[in-house]
């Protein structure tokens, strides 16, 4: 998973009226209102992406990147610098994967819609180029894109659940440096801050390098362990 897939650039438009499977979409890109969407898979592992963003807003701007196993990235661009410099994101991960990631394309309204693979229906107004709601959760998204807000948007579940809030991380993906830290959260406020190590594996690919990092406790049962050992007070 590359780190700058914020950066594609959408030229066509395709709409879908009813709601499309992320596997199904692959390849699928263009433009509603001021925001672009593409829907893809990266090559090594077969993860499924849809990537939302402001059409327009080059090189200030933030943009949305669903995964078809749980992650969220909230990319900056900062300015038109180096990436390690003038890029940063800000990740969420819902861990217990429930539903396939699809998107939808409502053209009347000016909406896209995107099913997450915890269940929860995201909006998006096409026109802001902001996060309009969320089923069960409560979002705050800061208007600016600056290197002070922590990526410029705070999850807050409403119901049953739990999420995994990385942080914010200048020039690279939070999850890639094991040495910080995590905060599970859940719907009651309880936090459990947790060392990277215990939550993720780097993903190393063919030339040795880093190429993001995977979630160890990929399904409901090995979540459940892991709560059980290390964050007793988080509650699904």
């Amino acid at each position: 998973m590359k780190f700058l897939v914020g950066l594609f650039l959408f030229i066509s438009f395709q709409a879908f009226a009813v709601p499309l499977e992320c596997e199904t979409g692959v390849g699928k890109y263009g433009n509603l209102g001021e925001m672009r969407y593409q829907i893809g898979k990266y090559n090594r592992n077969g993860i499924c992406f849809i990537s939302l963003g402001p059409s327009n807003r080059y090189p200030i701007y933030r943009s949305y990147t669903f995964n078809s196993i749980g992650e969220f990235m909230i990319f900056n661009s900062l300015g038109a610098g180096r990436p390690s410099t003038d890029t940063g994101a800000r990740n969420y991960l819902f861990p217990i994967v429930t539903h396939k990631l699809s998107i939808e394309i409502d053209q009347e309204n000016e909406y896209i819609r995107i099913r997450n693979t915890d269940g929860r229906l995201w909006v998006f107004d096409a026109r802001s180029s902001k996060i309009e709601s969320i089923t069960k959760m409560d979002v705050l998204e800061d208007p600016e894109v600056n290197r002070r807000n922590q990526g410029g948007v705070e999850l807050s579940l409403l119901s049953s659940g739990s999420l995994i809030d990385e942080g914010f991380r200048l020039g690279g993906l939070p999850n890639t440096v094991l040495k910080r830290k995590s905060t599970v959260k859940d719907s009651n406020g309880n936090e459990c801050l947790v060392k990277n190590k215990k939550l993720f594996k780097l993903d190393i690919d063919d030339s040795g390098s880093i190429d993001g990092a995977y979630f160890i406790h990929n399904s409901e049962e090995k979540w459940k362990k892991f709560l059980k050992r290390y964050c007793k007070k988080i509650e699904l």
